[in-house]
């Protein structure tokens, strides 16, 4: 009976050191990525600077959007640079639940901060006046992200590893 009892003692060391362990991996990849600073807009939205197609642009970081979108200013500025085509046309559900036909392009590079590349990715160009949304098109690409409110960050995970959109279709 004694025997059997440290048996299970050594068993629940062992389970116990195991869990430990894991635990400690879990930690360590969670803190894994790359931190970038965001700024609060007057609004209180949450920003992030970026460059997109070579224009340096200032982005809301918006989980509630699908797509990477921008102003028709910032897709001019982006249009000179070149490296971006035409790949389709989408009817978008905006926040005020319209509808709304938008274009959407590829451009060569997206890089959140200084050092998150996230490869070429689809953007959506907003009739008018709109805003520039850092999506969920982009936010994918760095997942597993972690949004800090104070100070205001985010840590992206999935910098420099984004598949090319060809071998993504």
């Amino acid at each position: 009976m004694v025997r059997n009892f440290s048996c299970s003692l050594s068993c629940v060391a062992a389970a116990a050191c195991l869990l430990s362990t894991l635990i400690c991996q879990v930690s360590l990849a969670a803190g894994a990525g790359e931190r970038v600073e965001l700024a609060r807009s007057g609004a209180g939205s949450l920003t992030v600077d970026a460059e997109i197609a070579g224009v340096p642009a200032r982005f809301i970081v918006d989980t509630g959007a699908g797509m990477v979108t921008v102003d028709r200013s910032l897709f001019k500025q982006m249009r000179r640079n070149g490296d971006i085509r035409e790949v389709k046309r989408v009817a978008a559900r905006l926040a005020n639940n319209r509808l709304q036909m938008m274009t959407v392009y590829e451009v060569s590079h997206f890089r959140v901060g200084d050092t998150c590349e996230l490869g070429p990715i689809e953007i959506a160009v907003m009739e008018g006046a709109g805003r520039n949304l850092m999506g969920l098109s982009a936010l994918g690409r760095a997942a597993p992200f972690t949004i800090h409110t104070s100070p205001p960050s985010i840590t992206l995970s999935g910098c420099g590893s984004a598949p090319t959109l060809a071998a993504a279709h």
